[in-house]
């Protein structure tokens, strides 16, 4: 049996844990370890067989303060890593790879390396370009010492295109089907619902003055983030705007299942939300729920070919008001949407599809 050891620097276990339990039900023996940043306390947990030990330290998200923190980390990683029995390390993002790189090199272990995000175009935006360059080239660099990569999106390959790259899969970022009940009767208002991180840079602001003048639309807002004080205040002043707060994944879930529009826009400023492919478009594809989003990203194209929603630029605060207004008089054409989204995620944008994929990929390394 093959050991594997995943490693992510937050405690966000979504993609991880999906991975974890392909692998496990494919006969490898899987830990994962986490950094939890919301704790000083470290705990280890066993969940649907699967050892998952997390490291407690405190630390912010996005910030530079984050850099003597993020050094800690690594040497417990790197201890971490040597003590373990693992055969190969599936690292998760730039902020474990260099642990990850410094055991392969003293015991030879495997290294396949998960890109959720390319470090350098996630670091805030106050970083000069200069040493952003300099950090994307290190991560380009170190990919050479790595057996496997895997990117989430096929538009992502731009990114590290100039790295020496072994071996490489898309395996997306798509959920499990867990839909067994179908949408319920219409609502009596056209609902429109967001989940993700609160931040300005996710358009949201851009569909509150939108929508803030038109009768029977209500826009509901979950998840947390740097600007959730800015949105819980317009939430108290705006008849139709509803802030949740964080809410679980099967609330998430239902709000997705039971709205009429899920909303999915990414300033095109910073350069990851150009090559954007989030969970929520599959998840929409999964509810049979039509999206819109903006043109500007890599998800716009998947949009367009299967036809399961509406694409608009991120500034046209006058098309985004048309387009809500086209789909809200027009329940055939959401209906049509939502159902072309399903078909899209049964043939190729679920799970199974890409749990199959990961498993091949491991059985090449």
């Amino acid at each position: 049996m093959k050991n594997v050891v995943f490693v992510r620097s937050s405690s966000k276990p979504a993609r991880v844990e999906k991975e974890a339990e392909s692998l496990k039900n494919a006969g490898y023996s899987v830990r994962i370890l986490y950094w939890d940043r919301n704790s000083n306390q470290s705990r280890v947990e066993s969940k649907n067989g699967i050892n998952i030990k997390y490291f407690g330290l405190k630390a912010p998200y996005g910030k530079l303060s984050l850099i003597p923190y993020l050094l800690i980390w690594w040497i417990y990683e790197l201890f971490f890593l040597l003590r373990s029995e693992s055969e190969t390390i599936h690292s998760c993002c730039f902020d474990t790879l260099i642990p990850a790189i410094l055991t392969k090199t003293i015991q030879k272990k495997k290294i396949v390396y998960d890109i959720f995000d390319f470090y350098a175009e996630s670091l805030p935006e106050n970083i000069p370009p200069s040493i952003r360059n300099i950090v994307s080239s290190f991560e380009k660099f170190c990919i050479r010492f790595v057996d496997f990569v895997i990117i989430v999106d096929n538009s992502r390959y731009i990114q590290i295109k100039e790295a020496k790259i072994q071996k490489m899969d898309v395996i997306m970022n798509c959920p499990n089907d867990i839909i067994v009940n179908p949408k319920s009767s219409p609502n009596t208002e056209f609902i429109i619902f967001y989940g993700g991180m609160i931040s300005k840079t996710r358009g949201l602001m851009e569909l509150i003055n939108s929508i803030r003048d038109l009768d029977n639309i209500k826009f509901i807002i979950a998840g947390m983030g740097e600007d959730e004080n800015l949105f819980k205040e317009i939430s108290s002043k705006t008849k139709n705007v509803t802030y949740l707060g964080w809410i679980n994944y099967e609330k998430y879930i239902d709000f997705t299942l039971s709205a009429d529009l899920i909303f999915g826009f990414y300033d095109p400023k910073i350069p990851n939300n150009r090559l954007a492919s989030p969970n929520k478009l599959f998840e929409a594809m999964m509810c049979s729920t039509p999206i819109i989003v903006n043109e500007e990203t890599s998800m716009a194209e998947i949009v367009k070919q299967d036809n399961c929603g509406l694409i608009v630029p991120y500034s046209n605060h006058n098309l985004l008001k048309k387009s809500i207004l086209k789909l809200k008089d027009n329940p055939e054409l959401c209906l049509k949407m939502g159902e072309n989204g399903r078909k899209a995620f049964e043939r190729e944008y679920n799970w199974q599809v890409m749990s199959r994929k990961l498993i091949e990929s491991y059985n090449n390394i």
